[in-house]
């Protein structure tokens, strides 16, 4: 409950295999996204596939931008990959159906990634790179070292509830 409680994100419990791969039909109105995407439709998009959509997308309707908006959030966030690493598209194509994809556990899926990352981090290295929504590492260490997260954090003032918004971290320090 603490990755919850940390980033106000759903982690409700769902069946291993229905939260790796949720059934999503691929449909017509589907393809016709992902090719607007310019994505093929059995690769989810990566980030920086996504960014250069935002480009394009000032012109597509509403619903599309909201969903470009969702991928942008999971791609970034959710799957935390590599910018050039495609996501899983069978979580990636629940974009489709606005109320499933608000209403997916997405807590739950992030900490899976996150912990998977966690154990496959090659720690005596010099330096690494960590796949998963790493932020919230940081966020954790600021909440539960308060000293910690007063010097280095940037605490906001009148914070919201959400711990995860309640920082500005490092960059909130350069711009006080």
């Amino acid at each position: 409950h603490e990755f919850e409680y940390l980033t106000g994100l759903n982690c409700d419990y769902v069946e291993e295999e229905d939260l790796d791969d949720p059934k999503c039909e691929v449909t017509l109105e589907m393809r016709a996204f992902w090719e607007r995407l310019g994505v093929d439709i059995e690769a989810g998009p990566s980030q920086h596939q996504l960014t250069q959509a935002c480009k394009w997308a000032t012109h597509w309707p509403s619903e599309d931008k909201l969903r470009l908006g969702y991928l942008a959030i999971y791609a970034g966030f959710i799957a935390a990959r590599r910018t050039t690493s495609h996501t899983p598209v069978n979580l990636a194509r629940l974009v489709m159906d606005e109320e499933k994809f608000e209403s997916y556990p997405w807590g739950r899926v992030a900490f899976k990634n996150l912990m998977e990352a966690i154990k496959g981090a090659e720690l005596w290295k010099s330096g690494y790179v960590m796949d998963g929504f790493v932020e919230v590492l940081q966020v954790w260490a600021y909440r539960f070292m308060p000293e910690f997260g007063a010097n280095f954090g940037a605490p906001m003032p009148n914070a919201p509830e959400t711990p995860l918004l309640a920082y500005k971290g490092i960059q909130g320090l350069y711009k006080a």
